[in-house]
């Protein structure tokens, strides 16, 4: 009986059954867990969008030190020692999780020291396994700690009111999967040498702390043994991947979200605040400067009182330069003949009329001016002619005709009323029908008519305008991602002065919220509940989408407007996050909401407000009595 589980090992049959569990069971937590991210990306997204780039060497430098490296931490050493040796073991777990991956899907046994079994790889090997288990007994010593420090030392910012509940259950049920994955990887690695020593495993070299444990089961049956091995194998296996798919719904999704977190942080000095495009766009005109209006005579120089226009222009005398701009004669005389070079070439007022002959005419008498006239508008010289002239130009005829040749220009029909018809319509009576023709179908009735021009003449509703942040929608992704990657460690509010001070601010409490509603929001998108499409959308697919969401609440039904009063824009939050979190940003933009689009503001606050508005500063008194000051000193 006792080499029944060896069979059941060791025969084909059992160990594709085995491949197919192991199979199909990473592949739907992989799947479920793929979902999870693309939620939480989905959600991450629901805010606007922002542009950031540049500066990839910080950038990078920022993600190496403060996520992978851990360096905020150590502002605290004892939490921050203990918090490596869990982060640390977790990572280079994943090495020996791996050829657990491949044990799986090939049906084989320490897969990987088969391959390196007869090579200068045995050594490292052996040497990667024995530091996981010294980096796990370090993480399973710091895990309990931890567990203390939360539950029976009580750590002040680990009990404050946003703790209660699910956020403090979440804490421990991560320090509680810690135990049983530490447990398991244990129970493997002693269960299997221990079956080494047996013959049953092929040998592998000893590991740094299952090699104290394995001589506990020295009494056990083979069977037993093989079942403890198998039972660490998988307890571990599907432990990793329940695991899996509980972080996107745990604090602990900043194990994978503080790299690109940290690498997307804001590299502006702390200090500096963003500026509100809205408000930029009004104002910034004002304050641009203008551009100079010069030109080329001024440019260069500007007259004194002892310079006259001569010293500007040039050394000659003031005639001969307006001369130089109109004309080269120094004289009266010279200035006629200029004039006359321009109208004509003539020095008298007789060539004069001649010059305008020249232009008009080619004659010198009224006779001929009255010829010149007619060459140009026709060929005849009587007034009777005059009129064939212009009959020409516009008809053919030289007697009441003419009424006929407006005809022709107009239309080809008998009367002007038809001809001003075949313009405009074909009648009188369908005067009433051309005009349906612009509007509408001109055999509609009246009233559709109506309907209709009004749709027409309306204009569009222009969509009001919002300042600061309202809901997660008017927040930016990178806003939101700080949200997703808090740790709720609780050390910003721990720094946070409004906090220590009794107030209600709490930092922590601001990004948990903001998590929280874009969480609600988001669950409420995938149940696809059309009851919370805003009124007056008219898409004929009836989906809920972030463009058309509304159930009436905002961020302001989480955050109240005491907590973002409070805030006294420090940055104290901002410079105590271990993952680059910007709180202050968040609350400011809230606050901006909250006074300039809602008039919310404490009356010490609105009194300054309208001090700056009417003297210019925050004082209750006229900018002509600042300097008042100084007779006090006389």
């Amino acid at each position: 009986m006792q080499l029944i589980p060896v069979l059941l090992y060791k025969h084909h049959t059992p160990m594709i059954v085995s491949q197919i569990i192991f199979t199909i069971s990473a592949s739907i937590a992989f799947g479920l867990f793929g979902r999870q991210v693309a939620r939480i990306r989905r959600n991450i997204f629901l805010g606007k969008s922002e542009k950031i780039t540049g500066h990839i060497d910080q950038r990078l430098k920022n993600m190496l030190l403060v996520a992978f490296g851990q360096k905020k931490m150590f502002k605290r050493i004892i939490p921050a020692l203990l918090h490596l040796s869990i982060y640390v073991a977790f990572i280079i777990t994943q090495v020996e999780l791996l050829e657990i991956i491949a044990d799986g899907v090939a049906g084989e046994h320490r897969l990987i020291w088969s391959a390196v079994e007869n090579t200068p790889f045995a050594g490292f090997y052996t040497f990667v396994i024995s530091f996981i288990e010294v980096l796990s007994l370090l993480a399973l010593i710091a895990t309990f700690i931890f567990l203390a420090r939360r539950n029976l030392l009580k750590i002040p910012r680990f009990q404050k009111s946003e703790m209660n509940g699910w956020p403090k259950l979440d804490g421990n049920i991560i320090l509680y999967f810690e135990i049983y994955l530490v447990t398991c990887i244990f129970l493997m690695n002693s269960a299997d040498l221990a079956l080494q020593s047996r013959d049953i495993y092929h040998h592998t070299q000893p590991f740094a702390i299952s090699q104290f444990i394995a001589p506990i089961f020295s009494g056990t049956s083979d069977g037993t043994l093989l079942f403890l091995e198998r039972l660490g194998w998988w307890g571990h296996i599907f432990g990793v991947l329940v695991f899996l798919n509980y972080i996107p719904h745990s604090k602990h999704l900043h194990i994978f979200l503080a790299f690109p977190n940290t690498y997307y942080a804001k590299l502006t000095p702390k200090g500096q605040l963003n500026h509100m495009p809205e408000i930029t766009k009004e104002v910034a005109p004002l304050f641009e400067e203008e551009e100079p209006i010069t030109t080329k005579a001024t440019a260069t120089k500007e007259p004194t009182p002892n310079e006259t226009i001569d010293d500007i222009f040039g050394e000659s005398d003031k005639e001969e330069s307006l001369d130089d701009i109109f004309g080269d004669a120094g004289s009266s005389e010279q200035n006629e003949e200029s004039l006359d070079d321009i109208f004509g070439d003539a020095g008298s007022s007789e060539q004069n009329e001649e010059s305008l002959d020249d232009i008009f005419g080619d004659a010198g008498s009224s006779e001929q001016e009255e010829e010149n006239l007619d060459d140009i508008f026709g060929d005849t010289g009587s007034s009777e002619q005059s009129e064939e002239s212009l009959d020409d130009i516009f008809g053919d005829a030289g007697s009441s005709k003419q009424e006929e040749s407006i005809d022709d220009i107009f239309g080809g029909g008998d009367s002007e009323e038809e001809n001003l018809d075949d313009i405009f319509g074909d009648s009188q009576e369908q005067e009433e029908e051309n005009i349906d023709d612009l509007f509408g179908d001109g055999e509609q009735e009246t009233e559709p008519q109506t309907q209709t021009i009004a749709a027409v003449a309306e204009p569009p509703v222009e969509e009001i305008q919002k300042f600061g942040v309202h809901d997660v929608f008017d927040l930016s992704w990178k806003n939101i991602m700080d949200a997703y990657t808090c740790t709720e460690c609780g050390r910003c509010t721990s720094e946070c002065p409004a906090n220590l001070t009794g107030k209600k601010l709490s930092p922590r409490k601001i990004m948990m919220d903001v998590r929280d509603r874009a969480e609600e929001i988001g669950k409420n998108i995938d149940a696809n509940k059309t009851e919370y499409i805003k009124k007056g959308d008219t898409s004929k697919k009836l989906k809920l989408t972030k463009y058309n969401y509304d159930d009436g609440k905002s961020l302001f039904d989480y955050i109240s407007n005491e907590e973002l009063h409070a805030c006294t824009t420090c940055n104290a939050c901002v410079e105590a996050c271990p993952v680059l979190i910007n709180p202050l940003d968040i609350i400011m933009q809230l606050r901006r909401n909250l006074i300039l689009d809602k008039a919310v503001a404490p009356e010490a606050w609105s009194v300054m407000f309208t001090n700056i508005e009417n003297n210019a500063a925050p004082w209750q008194f006229s900018q002509n009595d600042r300097d008042k000051w100084v007779d006090e000193l006389e």
